[in-house]
């Protein structure tokens, strides 16, 4: 995932937790997620597609050894900036992870306006440094301005 952190860190994911119960995903998986993630000193989540959100989430924000949580909408979804994936992401903020999103360059300011920076990791991409440079400014007045939602 490319992510820098001060210790060490791995991704942990399981992708089938998608097509099985909340139940049986608890049951044969969540030992093994904290077994793995108890090998580092910072643990990322990689949620893949809402399916895997519905019946993992609550569970996931339990697990003291997952830091982050990365979303990734899924092929042909609807696209990370979407009033309905919203609700979770703040859910994974008010809970104290962090959030890690793959994004794309105007989705960002939407996104700055309904989340919180803190704990708040945008990837994106653009074609030029002057691209990024512009990019960077704009980031930094969206995320000064603040946004409407508070972690209590």
């Amino acid at each position: 995932m490319l992510l820098w952190s001060p210790g060490r860190h791995d991704q942990v994911a399981c992708d089938f937790s998608s097509i099985i119960s909340p139940h049986m995903f608890r049951t044969f998986f969540i030992p093994e997620i904290e077994q793995e993630g108890g090998w580092c000193e910072y643990g990322t989540y990689h949620l893949d597609g809402p399916a895997a959100m519905r019946n993992t989430l609550d569970t996931l924000l339990t697990i003291e050894q997952i830091d982050t949580i990365e979303w990734t909408p899924g092929e042909n979804l609807a696209p990370t900036f979407s009033t309905q994936y919203i609700p979770a992401y703040q859910k994974i903020q008010v809970a104290g992870k962090r959030l890690f999103l793959l994004v794309e360059p105007h989705e960002i300011e939407p996104l700055l306006q309904v989340l919180s920076p803190k704990g708040l990791f945008l990837s994106t991409h653009v074609d030029s440094e002057e691209e990024a440079d512009d990019l960077l400014r704009k980031v930094a007045t969206w995320s000064a301005t603040g946004s409407t939602f508070s972690m209590r």
